[in-house]
Parts: C-alpha cells; structure tokens; sequence
C-alpha cells in the first residue's frame, strides 16, 4: 500500500465495517500512516515510490536473469550475531502457532468483507 500514489488513495472508498470494527479515527489513522510512510509532500512521495519501484524491477531482473547474488537466511543471521538457540520442536511450535495467527488473521478479513 505505501507504493500507491495520494491520488489512489483518495480515491479508496473504505469499507463500512472497518470503520464500525476499527472506528472512523483508527482507519484515518492508518491511512495517514500509510500515505505519508515516504514523505509528508505527494510529489516527494510519488518520486520516492518510482524510484523504489525501478529498484525493484532490477532486482526482479537479476533474480530471472539468475545475476543475483543470494545469501542463505542462517548466513544473514550469523553475520549479524543473531543466534537462534531454538530447538527443532520448539521451531516447530512456533511455525504452528503462525500458522494459527495467519488462520485467524484470515477469518477476521473474510469477515470484514462479508
């Protein structure tokens, strides 16, 4: 959502459950929050997110042309002195309880759509 455009966003039409589950204020809030994630000027952002948007194509080139260079997620984490000290079973409960969250997360918007 923060690579769209103000204009995009003032166009949004929000829907009327978010507003009764969330309140009027919370959606202003985070639509705010969202709009002015880059810069607090339209034309600063829209510049910002077009640039961010061309970064991402060149990434998204290297990927497909096989030219990045990829780190695995265990070298990223030693090199900046993050240790998981979790054992498997307790990795395993923790992916189960995600996978919970993201469920529930997935029937809270289901229902906001209803």
């Amino acid at each position: 959502m923060e690579l769209l455009p103000w204009s995009n966003w003032l166009s949004f039409e929000v829907v009327e459950k978010y507003v009764e589950t969330y309140s009027a204020s919370v959606v202003v809030a985070h639509s705010l929050y969202e709009i002015t994630f880059f810069a607090y000027d339209a034309t600063d952002v829209e510049a910002i997110i077009n640039d961010e948007i061309d970064i991402l194509k060149e990434r998204r080139k290297e990927l497909e042309d096989g030219k990045a260079k990829l780190i695995p997620w265990d070298e990223v984490c030693k090199d900046i002195g993050f240790a998981d000290e979790r054992t498997e079973e307790e990795k395993e409960l923790q992916f189960k309880q995600f996978e919970r969250i993201n469920a529930d997360n997935k029937r809270v918007y289901e229902m906001l759509l209803s």
